[in-house]
């Protein structure tokens, strides 16, 4: 990855965690230095929301779709066996920098899609669209704020059914 799409993506995150409601808990994982590059985290955020923990990778793009190439599968495990947990949910926010759209999908979708389509090298907008929650989204002044309080109310609607 390049520098300039490593300064995108930190941007990225840090207007994600900018967006998370103050009465939240929310901590970054720390990436591991070079020298450390087997020690990987599962994910780039542990929230809580009051209800639930939700790990979330952030990954960012200008193309139509998510290159595979920018996702670890090993990370991708690592988040898959940690929402095992009782009341404990992961996924991948993919922000479109090409259309200002923002998705959350869950990680165990996104294996169930890579495990059907085993030859693709990208994961289409389309079926992110189909299967994810697109946030919404604000620009103010140069940085970006997202509608997180949105996304952790569909996440308890859909894991849990409650309003």
């Amino acid at each position: 990855m390049g520098s300039k799409s490593k300064k995108v993506g930190n941007k990225f995150q840090e207007d994600f965690q900018n967006s998370v409601p103050e009465n939240l808990y929310c901590d970054r994982y720390k990436d591991s230095p070079v020298r450390f590059r087997k020690v990987t985290n599962p994910a780039d955020f542990f929230l809580n929301s009051g209800w639930y923990l939700l790990l979330i990778e952030c990954k960012t793009t200008d193309d139509n779709h998510l290159p595979l190439k920018n996702i670890r599968m090993d990370q991708i495990w690592k988040m898959l066996v940690h929402t095992c947990k009782f009341n404990t949910f992961g996924g991948l926010l993919i922000n479109f920098r090409k259309f200002n759209e923002t998705y959350f999908v869950f990680v165990s979708d996104f294996v169930y899609w890579y495990l059907s389509h085993k030859t693709a090298n990208a994961l289409p907008l389309s079926w992110i669209k189909e299967h994810g929650y697109r946030l919404s989204q604000k620009k103010i002044v140069s940085r970006w704020r997202y509608g997180v309080a949105g996304l952790l109310h569909w996440i308890k609607e859909v894991k849990y059914h409650v309003d």
